[in-house]
């Protein structure tokens, strides 16, 4: 065969052998369901926005623990971390043996203080202790960190 033909039934497999299959869509309709299900569940048995945020303040440490760490360490760091070493060596691994100091620095010097402030976001620590303009400035960069 010539390259033209080749480049067409690769063509031709390209675009049979690709996109979501019946059994995909099935998983991925229970999975949107499932957590439109139980959020509506959840929202008819909170009455406040601080029962949303906080939980009334009531939430278990250890919970909120485990909920910091799953929310720092997400799959995208499973995933990205042996791209990284590859690309910049060894050095990598830092970030990843300062991970436990900096949770530990989380658990027993900052969060005590969050909590102790029975507010409903970081961002009303900061408008608390230093103004609006700098609670202002927090949200805007944690948005465009987001975004870029």
């Amino acid at each position: 065969m010539n390259q033209g033909a080749d480049a067409a039934l690769d063509l031709a497999e390209l675009r049979h052998g690709s996109g979501l299959h019946a059994i995909d869509w099935v998983v991925i309709i229970l999975y949107a369901g499932s957590t439109i299900g139980l959020g509506w569940y959840y929202n008819r048995r909170q009455s406040t926005t601080k029962e949303y945020f906080v939980g009334s303040g009531r939430m278990n440490p250890l919970l909120i623990g485990i909920s910091l760490f799953a929310t720092l360490l997400s799959s995208i760091s499973y995933l990205s971390f042996p791209g990284e070493a590859l690309g910049h060596g060894p050095v990598v691994l830092t970030h990843v043996l300062a991970l436990p100091l900096v949770y530990l620095v989380v658990a027993y010097v900052l969060l005590p203080v969050y909590m102790r402030q029975r507010l409903t976001s970081v961002y009303e620590l900061l408008e608390h202790n230093l103004g609006i303009g700098i609670r202002l400035l927090a949200a805007i960069m944690f948005i465009l960190l987001r975004l870029v």
